[in-house]
């Protein structure tokens, strides 16, 4: 799941916790949070899901996956060859290509280190909890909207069949955790701005 990452700035532009709140604010900032959670779903992301892909039928590994994707429906694949350097024999390949339900689950996605990645898509989550909310300082940020930093933690609320699968959980070892989150809920973060008087998800609010 995509965070925020402000741990920097935290040091600088925060103030203490919870001042001139009440606990009513955590049911705000939850619904807000929850209201994002709602459209951006999660995903599980490779390297080789940045479509279309092409993959050496020698590179096992990744090909299991891919394969399990063609099985659900998400893909469709056919034989072509890979060339090794210009001049090199070419090796025997697979080709992969979205199929319309494919799209309806594919994004491309940013990893940590800002390398695109293809992603399929297959559940929401939901708000367990505000953990804790830090408001900024406004003479010390750019926006004179009320902007503070929510620590929360999420749970699972829907999930479609094809990612429970064991071949799916033995590659993404996230998944085993977003599924046990019902009883041992994940740690998150979000920046909520006050938008003509509304907490919203500052990704809500980028055009």
């Amino acid at each position: 799941m995509r965070t925020v990452g402000l741990g920097l700035l935290l040091a600088t532009v925060l103030y203490s916790h919870g001042l001139d709140y009440d606990e009513s604010y955590k049911a705000r900032f939850t619904r807000a949070i929850d209201s994002f959670l709602a459209q951006d779903r999660l995903c599980i992301s490779h390297t080789n899901f940045t479509m279309p892909a092409i993959v050496a039928r020698s590179r096992r590994r990744d090909l299991v996956i891919l394969d399990y994707l063609v099985e659900v429906g998400f893909l469709f694949s056919e034989e072509t060859a890979l060339r090794r350097g210009r001049r090199g024999p070419k090796i025997p390949a697979m080709r992969f290509l979205l199929t319309p339900q494919g799209e309806k689950r594919y994004k491309l996605r940013l990893d940590g280190k800002d390398n695109v990645m293809g992603s399929f898509c297959y559940g929401h989550a939901r708000v367990a909890q505000v953990t804790g909310f830090y408001e900024f300082e406004r003479q010390l940020s750019e926006d004179p909207r009320r902007m503070v930093y929510v620590e929360y933690r999420y749970s699972l609320a829907d999930a479609e069949v094809w990612v429970q699968v064991s071949r799916i959980r033995d590659t993404f070892s996230e998944i085993p955790a977003v599924f046990n989150s019902k009883t041992q809920p994940l740690p998150g973060e979000a920046l909520l701005v006050l938008d003509r008087g509304q907490w919203v998800h500052e990704q809500q609010l980028i055009k």
